[in-house]
């Protein structure tokens, strides 16, 4: 039953994060809420954005919640075969959040803190706990990653990034 409880979370959470995604989705592709300067007055579109924060997190909330208990209740569901859950689970999640942050805070930064955070926790996945001379390289790995990434669509390709 504990196990039917924790799926019943995952999906609930999964569903209603997909309906704060979209519905984010929506209001920030409405110019009338978000694209003008209403000055001291917080605009039309400052009650769906708390709304929409509290479902996202509510759902975020619920998906953890589900994945400690499906891990706690089902035999088996540990080491590498919990790493194989979260670890993509994590991606969406970072690749979510990547592609809102990138606009407001730009491209190189974002970026940055995305590649050196996936290169720090694949090198933990791989090898384990970093030392201070591997922690170095893998910050320098994702330095380079960043850069590579912006040499070639501002550079090369020339597409312009926020």
């Amino acid at each position: 039953m504990g196990s039917r409880t924790a799926t019943g979370d995952l999906v609930a959470g999964a569903v209603l994060l997909a309906v704060a995604s979209v519905g984010g989705w929506s209001l920030f592709a409405n110019p009338f809420l978000v694209g003008e300067d209403y000055g001291p007055d917080p605009g039309p579109g400052l009650l769906p954005r708390l709304l929409l924060a509290l479902l996202a997190a509510g759902a975020l909330g619920l998906i953890v919640t589900g994945a400690l208990r499906l891990r706690s209740t089902t035999p088996g569901l540990s080491g590498g075969a919990w790493r194989g859950f979260i670890v993509p689970t994590l991606l969406v999640a970072t690749m979510l959040i990547y592609s809102q942050t990138m606009v407001p805070l730009g491209f190189l930064p974002t970026t940055l803190v995305f590649a050196v955070f996936w290169t720090i926790l694949f090198g933990i996945q791989e090898w384990g706990a970093p030392g201070a001379r591997s922690a170095f390289f893998r910050v320098v790995e994702g330095l380079a990653i960043t850069g590579g990434v912006y040499v070639v669509f501002a550079w090369l390709i020339k597409i312009p990034l926020p």
